[in-house]
């Protein structure tokens, strides 16, 4: 019986000391687990705001350098940055930020031809629109020998002044015509002689002013007008203006006024931005004699084609964004900045690309696009042109960085924000660099694009 109770007694389940030794290796377990777990919570959050990491280029240098508050988690050989995550955290953001493309240039090359008296040919280098001015001979002033009234002047040259196509390669002949010879005494001055620009499909011509009538005596006591007539020339085969007439008894006149809606409200300066500070002579009609005199000669004509496109550049595009989330960690990783677009220095130039930034193999952001040229063009029809480049792309990462001023854009020349000619460049990842503007005096570089970024959080 005794031997029976004892076999019976080995044959149930662990002893109370058995069960206490496990229980006690399972509170061991969990006390662990939750220590890890709680230092690893305290690890990622650091007081409730997250861990950043972050590799750029140095602006001055021009290396990689990694940008973080743990020394352990990355390094640099100015080539690329190295991404060594901490241990115990298994979640990781990446944001990579390709560089920004450049700005391109503005434009403002000039060909020209033009003569004040005789004739040449001309060849333009290209097809195109030409801004081209065409003014009669004025016409002569004339002479006197009698009374108290002056001679007519003469007639001041018409005008043709507009923009016209031209094609290259083709000759055209532009012929200045001279002005009318002063009277002699009591003689009518002589006629101012027609100015033209022909060749291909163009026969613009200006007209001579006409010449203004002399003063001679009749008889003993009378003092009688000669033939003249003193009226501005006429004009043809485009926009333009019939010269001024001379007044009765007066003064040879400027030529007629041009306007690019041919309006008589605004004479002398749409020629003077054209021709220059000697606009006053260009076509006038000569003075008609005042007292015993000869009248005065009538000034010559003037021809002038130009070619002036004036250009502004396309502002280059912001880098492009990727992002990835990983779940476990990725390891030591190599990161590699992509460098912004170059601006264009050279004018009528395309800026080009930014370079792709890279978290590994995964995350990848493709530079910007670079700005074009030819973005923009000014008229030929304003005398003083001014066109604005195009602004730069903005940049894509977040405002929350304090190293950089996002309140700066990357504005294109000539704007507002920026008034110089060239392209704006800002420090701010992956924004684009500001196109060039232009005028009638110059062009502007486009801005370069900033670098790019890679940003990590946990």
């Amino acid at each position: 019986m005794l031997e029976f109770c004892i076999k019976d007694k080995k044959q149930r389940g662990f002893s109370l000391a058995e069960a206490l030794i496990t229980l006690l290796i399972i509170c061991i377990v969990v006390a662990l687990t939750m220590n890890m777990m709680s230092k690893n919570r305290k690890f990622k959050k650091k007081t409730g705001e997250q861990t950043t990491w972050a590799c750029t280029i140095d602006p001055t240098t021009g290396e990689h350098k990694v940008i973080t508050d743990d020394p352990q988690t990355g390094e640099s050989d100015g080539e690329s940055c190295t991404f060594i995550p901490p241990q115990n955290v298994s979640e990781f953001t990446v944001l990579a930020i390709g560089g920004g493309g450049g700005g391109a240039s503005g434009s403002s090359s000039t060909y020209m031809a033009q003569t004040r008296e005789g004739f040449i040919n001309f060849v333009p280098p290209t097809t195109g629109d030409y801004y081209i001015i065409v003014v009669g001979g004025g016409g002569g002033g004339g002479g006197k020998n009698c009374g108290e009234d002056a001679a007519q002047g003469g007639g001041s040259g018409g005008v043709v002044a507009g923009v016209f196509e031209l094609r290259g390669a083709t000759t055209y002949t532009l012929t200045a015509g001279k002005g009318g010879a002063g009277g002699k005494k009591a003689k009518t001055g002589g006629q101012g002689e027609q100015s033209s620009f022909t060749g291909g499909n163009l026969n613009l011509v200006a007209g001579g002013g006409k010449a203004g009538y002399g003063k001679y005596k009749k008889g003993l006591f009378s003092c009688s007008k000669g033939y003249g007539d003193g009226k501005g020339g006429t004009y043809s085969g485009g926009p333009g203006s019939n010269g001024e007439d001379a007044p009765y008894g007066g003064f040879g006149h400027a030529p007629g006024y041009v306007c690019r809606d041919v309006n008589r409200t605004c004479l002398i300066a749409g020629l003077a931005d054209r021709i220059g500070p000697t606009v006053q002579d260009i076509g006038r009609g000569g003075l008609g004699a005042r007292g015993s005199t000869s009248g005065g000669e009538g000034m010559p004509g003037f021809v002038k084609a130009v070619y002036n496109p004036i250009y502004s550049g396309e502002g280059g595009r912001s880098g492009m964004q990727a992002y990835y989330t990983y779940k476990r960690s990725p390891g030591r990783t190599k990161v590699v900045i992509g460098k912004g677009g170059k601006g264009a220095t050279n004018e009528n130039m395309n800026g080009t690309a930014g370079e792709a930034s890279r978290f590994g193999d995964r995350v990848i952001a493709a530079g910007g696009a670079g700005g074009y040229k030819e973005y923009k063009n000014g008229s030929l029809d304003d005398p003083d042109p001014k066109v604005e480049g195009g602004d730069g792309g903005y940049s894509p990462a977040p405002r929350t960085l304090e190293d950089y001023d996002f309140s700066i854009e990357p504005s294109g020349g000539l704007t507002t924000a920026n008034p110089a000619l060239d392209g704006m460049t800002i420090n701010a990842p992956g924004a684009g660099g500001g196109g060039g503007g232009a005028n009638g005096t110059g062009w502007g570089k486009g801005g370069d694009g900033a670098n790019g970024m890679v940003l990590i959080t946990w």
